[in-house]
Formats: C-alpha cells, structure tokens, sequence
C-alpha cells in the first residue's frame, strides 16, 4: 500500500505543477483497450476544456480509455459533511490518499497500516488551517474564574501539552513542550509528524465569532462546487457572498 500511496502522492505534486498528470493505475481489458486515469485541479471552463480534449484523443485511440471524472465514477469521493475526519475508507482500502491531520497518526500506527505523508500541494504560497480546542473562561465569580483561569494555564503548559501530544497526535501549542527531549524523542519516533510540524507555521486560525458557522458552511458549499467543476471560484465565492449577505443583515 505504501508503494500505491507514494506514487499517487508523487504525481498530484507534478500535476499541480503542469495541470495534468496520469495517476499510476491502469486497467488493461481482454479487449485490449487500456485505461488511464487523467488527475488535476481544473474550474468549470477547464472541465469542458478536458471533455473535448479526450473525446478527440480516444477517437484517435480507440485502444486508450482516459477516466477523468474521478468523482463522477467512483475514483474519489467525498466525505460525509462534517465528518473529514474519518479514516475508514483509507483504512479499508477503498481511497489511497485522504487529507487529514496528525491526530490519525495514533489511530494508523495502532492498525498497523502502511503509510506516508506529505504536505498539501502548492501553486503560490503554502497554507493550511489551524484547528482544535478552544478554552473559553465564563464570568460567574471570582474565584470560580480564577480556577478556571488556573486550569487553563495548566492546559497550555509545557508538562500537559507535552503529555497531551504526545498521546493524542495533537501539536502542542507550547512551543517549550515542542522543544523538549521527550517530545523530540516521540517526534524521532514518528518521523510523519515533521511534515506537520513544518506546515504549521504557515497555518491561518479560523476567526471566533457568533454563528460562524453559517461562514464556514458556506465557504464549505463554494468550495466543494469549485472542486466538482460545477462553478468557478469567481461565481462559487461571489454565490457564498450572496447567501452571507442575507444572513448578516
């Protein structure tokens, strides 16, 4: 399986680089027609673009069959809403890449799953989203919210977030608990985790304030649209806006 996931990892890396790649699978018919899987990023115009491209290209081929719809025929799917994070089709065979975070580290060691990681491709500049927990600290009295405030000091400390990464996956967010021998001797251990570690630095929190998840939804919704070819960022987001708009009034 490492064999598969690297080589499927390698080539979305190049397709992002020139559009296009064909993906290392490959099906050979008795009838002796050959099947290609065509991969990359491409917004609504693309897609149609892609369509006439292969239409012509197996008619003059009639011995090379290009799949290039890989949501449409079952190549990739999408997870369920609000559930990304689960990992049963990569575990079960069924998806040979998934982006995830270091939380499903402990999770694929348990399984004994072969596996790598790489950072999330890019075209001009790296990003990804910081998540995790939140502490809120509520006004009841004094000495209620001085617990509460104490508590929290623990939580981000170098002792619990040493502790708390190492056991869950989780980052710390403390940077003496990161540097520490015994998080470095775990971080030796799991070498996946650097490939973490590094994209951390380029990570964006997502902003707290009330009903943001009507935001997140539909910036959700213009995404998922985009990466379908169903609209191009300039509709999907200006669609997003729209909806916001009503919401926000």
């Amino acid at each position: 399986m490492l064999r598969k996931f690297i080589l499927v990892c390698v080539l979305v890396i190049f397709s992002t680089v020139i559009f296009t790649g064909c993906s290392g699978r490959q099906a050979n018919n008795n009838d002796g027609v050959v099947t290609i899987t065509l991969s990359g990023w491409s917004n609504l115009l693309e897609k149609q673009l892609l369509q006439q491209v292969v239409k012509e290209f197996e008619a003059l081929n009639p011995t090379i069959k290009v799949r290039y719809d890989v949501i449409a025929d079952g190549s990739a799917v999408l997870s369920s809403p609000e559930r990304g994070f689960e990992i049963d089709d990569f575990l079960a065979g069924k998806v040979a890449m998934q982006i995830t975070g270091p939380w499903t580290l402990g999770q694929l060691k348990a399984t004994g799953v072969d596996f790598d990681v790489f950072p999330i491709p890019t075209k001009l500049r790296p990003a990804t989203a910081i998540g995790g927990e939140n502490l809120f600290v509520f006004k009841t009295n004094p000495k209620q919210q001085a617990a509460a405030l104490k508590f929290a000091q623990f939580a981000i400390g170098e002792e619990f977030q040493t502790q708390w990464a190492i056991n869950t996956g989780y980052l710390p967010v403390n940077i003496q608990a990161r540097q520490s021998k015994q998080y470095q001797t775990f971080v030796a251990e799991q070498p996946t985790v650097k490939v973490f570690l590094e994209q951390a630095k380029y990570g964006r929190s997502r902003p707290i304030f009330p009903r943001y998840s009507r935001l997140s939804e539909s910036l959700g919704r213009a995404l998922e649209s985009v990466l379908l070819g169903d609209s191009t960022p300039e509709s999907a987001l200006k669609t997003a806006q729209d909806r916001l708009n009503l919401i926000f009034r």
